[in-house]
């Protein structure tokens, strides 16, 4: 009962640290993608 009360309680609390590293992630991924599709449309 201990180990499953904070086990549900630890996913609220590391939610943020979560959500900003995969929007992060997802931010940066996106951002290549931009970079490497602005410098592929001039040289074809």
């Amino acid at each position: 009962m201990i180990l499953g009360a904070v086990s549900v309680r630890r996913p609220q609390r590391s939610w943020p640290i979560g959500a900003v590293a995969v929007i992060t992630g997802v931010y940066f991924v996106a951002l290549v993608v931009a970079m490497v599709a602005m410098t592929g449309k001039p040289g074809s």
